[in-house]
């Protein structure tokens, strides 16, 4: 019994020879699969920005303050841990954005195992921005804000 390749191959054969057709044979290589060290064995969820938004903090601050200067010159500029109640004062920091519906670990885990629930908006009502400096957070708030528009990671400086 012949097998399904060596049938093909003699009808190609018979084929060039029909039509006076060089036929061409295929090389060999061997190959080597090196890949291994580049698949995923483990997740790991250990990437934090935080250092990333410290540093943009320690970057950006200086130019923050000259705009500060400019705009409200005798208004006192202060940590979030040096607020007084009652006194009008400037916080320089980072905004985060709280989001009930971002994704979080275990959404990543359940979507690797079942199918997705694909969210075109992630911004919900419940949804509040903090500052945060180089020692604590303070919650935002206010109608100023539109909570919608802004992102984690914005330098500013907030007045109140």
């Amino acid at each position: 019994v012949k097998s399904p390749e060596s049938t093909v191959e003699s009808f190609l054969s018979k084929m060039a020879e029909d039509m006076e057709v060089e036929v061409i044979t295929r090389k060999t290589a061997s190959y080597e699969n090196n890949s291994e060290r580049f698949i995923v064995k483990q997740r790991t969820y250990k990437e934090q920005y935080a250092q990333l938004y410290f540093v943009r903090l320690m970057q950006m601050t200086p130019a923050v303050l000259t705009a500060v200067k400019a705009n409200s010159p005798k208004v006192p500029v202060v940590k979030i841990l040096d607020l007084e109640d009652g006194v009008e004062c400037i916080v320089v920091g980072t905004l985060y954005k709280e989001m009930t519906l971002k994704p979080t670990i275990l959404d990543e885990y359940i979507k690797e195992r079942s199918t997705p629930q694909a969210l075109s908006n992630f911004v919900t009502e419940g949804d509040y921005l903090e500052l945060e400096d180089e020692g604590s957070r303070m919650r935002l708030e206010g109608a100023v804000l539109d909570v919608s528009r802004l992102v984690t990671g914005i330098v500013l400086a907030v007045q109140g």
